[in-house]
């Protein structure tokens, strides 16, 4: 490991280069204050890994990158509730993936970061992921300098178009730090924290990725009905116009780009049942329970839509204990947030 400092920017390098193969792993894993890792392969499939993290004001950009067989994961990454504890790391990391995939899990949602994706974690919250031979490069931000809400967006893939900027930002910084100087700093921090605040709030928006006119409230008013209403069985267009006073036309027209709002209703009841399922308590739930449980009076037709959704049944859901479990079904589609219709 190297640390250089000039005039520049202060960065912090680790390469496994010259390291002997059977010494990469321990010499990998030694350098992360961050996770607990674990081995998932052999040592000869680490065949390099390099790190870099550059200081740029209160703001830290970094990169991984891994070589390796794409076939399965290198190894296991875990931030404990003990290893919250025990640092204090108080910071959200906008993640960006460049090459290969990972696998995570946080808060009972399992997902996969694929090519160009970017999602958000927060260092006070646990998570685990599979990591895969690839790379990423990221920005870690003090979480006094972002909305509190950030919070809520843990483990989540930031899909709105802002989101796009952003990683071109996060990219630019990546490749372009060595010819910044002290002196642009404060301007390059404060650019970075209003596109990162611009793609929160906007992902925050109750409608998610739906398209509705500007200045619309009507969107707000029925988003927060089926949220309040999510799990009852009567939750119907017909109730929902009813109740919230839109007409049938407009309701539709809200939710066209999702396929309809009873596709999208069931896309968010199913979201959350698979959370139930991936559970500790929810593994010992009989299929039928986790069903009714989530508006689906119907075991055998909550079954097949829950395997259209995600590429496996319920019951396999209720299995993975881990998320090294996920990242190797070979037929798992990525979970999104419940607002977002997935991408055709």
């Amino acid at each position: 490991m190297c640390m250089e400092e000039s005039a520049r920017l202060t960065t912090r390098r680790f390469t496994t280069e010259g390291v002997a193969p059977k010494e990469r792993y321990d010499a990998w894993i030694g350098t992360s204050a961050f996770y607990d890792m674990t081995r998932t392969a052999h040592d000869a499939d680490l065949l390099e890994a390099r790190s870099q993290h550059v200081t740029i004001g209160p703001l830290i950009i970094a990169s991984r990158t891994l070589h390796g067989p794409a076939t399965h994961p290198l190894y296991h990454a875990t931030r404990t509730p003990s290893r919250l504890r025990a640092d204090g790391h108080d910071f959200h990391c906008f993640n960006l993936q460049l090459e290969g995939q990972l696998a995570l899990r946080s808060d009972d949602a399992a997902s996969i970061k694929q090519v160009g994706e970017m999602y958000l974690l927060d260092s006070a919250q646990a998570f685990e992921c599979a990591i895969s031979a690839g790379s990423e490069v990221a920005v870690a931000v003090p979480r006094f300098l972002l909305p509190t809400s950030t919070e809520r967006l843990h483990g989540t893939s930031l899909n709105a178009g802002v989101a796009g900027l952003i990683a071109d930002h996060i990219l630019s910084l990546h490749r372009r730090w060595h010819t910044l100087t002290w002196v642009d700093v404060p301007h390059v921090v404060h650019a970075t924290i209003q596109l990162l605040s611009a793609a929160i709030h906007r992902h925050l928006e109750p409608t998610g990725s739906q398209r509705f006119e500007p200045g619309d409230v009507t969107r707000y008013r029925v988003q927060h009905f089926i949220n309040e209403h999510l799990v009852e069985v009567s939750l119907t267009p017909e109730r929902i116009c009813q109740e919230v006073g839109v007409s049938r036309a407009k309701l539709y027209q809200l939710y066209e780009s999702a396929g309809g709002v009873m596709r999208a209703i069931r896309r968010q009841r199913l979201v959350q049942a698979h959370r139930t399922l991936c559970s500790p308590a929810g593994r010992h739930l009989r299929i039928a329970e986790v069903a009714w449980q989530y508006g689906f009076t119907d075991e055998k037709y909550f079954s097949r839509v829950f395997k259209m959704e995600f590429g496996y049944s319920p019951r396999d859901a209720a299995t993975i204990t881990t998320v090294t479990d996920f990242a190797q079904r070979a037929d798992v589609q990525r979970i999104d947030d419940p607002g977002n219709p997935p991408s055709d």
